[in-house]
């Protein structure tokens, strides 16, 4: 805490020239950037990036891997894990759906061969004891 007024006032001016030259950073960075403040970018190249929101929760997230695999996911508003979709190095691929807490409900994809990988696990079959007719005909 400071002693006296000429300490606040010293404290003050310190924090003025702090915020001026975060400022003037922030105007290099912008101008460096060749238009980040107005979103539009051209090619980047990274081996990830995060995307946060208002309170600075990393929301979604983008990787790559060296073995060539890559992912993307969202997490909600509470931070928790919902989607994911990856490749693998073996040529697949898939997609994950999460429930509130974080169980994988529906999970989908394809394998280096060709194969399909669909959801069983969870799924709710109709009372027949067969999976619903979703393409059916209504006429």
């Amino acid at each position: 805490m400071p002693e006296s007024t000429a300490e606040l006032a010293a404290l003050v001016a310190q924090m003025q020239h702090e915020r001026r030259l975060l400022k003037d950073r922030l105007a290099q960075i912008e101008s460096a950037g060749g238009g980040i403040s107005n979103g539009q970018f051209g090619d980047i190249r990274c081996t990830g990036w995060n995307v946060m929101d208002e309170l600075g929760s990393v929301r979604i997230s983008a990787a790559t891997a060296p073995d060539g695999s890559a992912g993307l996911s969202w997490r909600d508003r509470e931070r928790r894990l919902r989607v994911t979709i990856e490749t693998y190095k073996d040529g697949g691929s898939g997609i994950a759906f999460r429930d509130i807490d974080r169980k994988k409900r529906v999970v989908a994809g394809t394998l280096g061969d060709g194969s399909v990988a669909l959801p069983t696990r969870d799924l709710k079959a109709a009372a027949s004891g067969g999976m619903p007719a979703i393409d059916a005909d209504p006429g």
